[in-house]
């Protein structure tokens, strides 16, 4: 059976050096295996930090010899 994998985004309002700053997080979590597969957190949400969410996800899969559905 193919695994379902979700990806998801928030964005966090954090103080860093008494400055207050956003991080944007994004994740993904097999919905089969209830785990996290990979997260990559970033000053702005951009094409990159998916990329690299789902370059996480290609490793994952190749690990566990499954396929995954994004």
């Amino acid at each position: 059976m193919d695994n379902v994998v979700g990806i998801d985004g928030t964005e966090f309002k954090i103080y860093v050096n008494n400055k207050l700053t956003k991080q944007s997080c994004m994740i993904s979590y097999d919905w089969s295996n209830s785990n996290i597969v990979g997260y990559n957190f970033s000053p702005t949400e951009n094409g990159d930090s998916a990329l690299k969410v789902l370059n996480l996800i290609e490793k994952y899969a190749k690990n566990k010899n499954q396929k995954m559905i994004v």
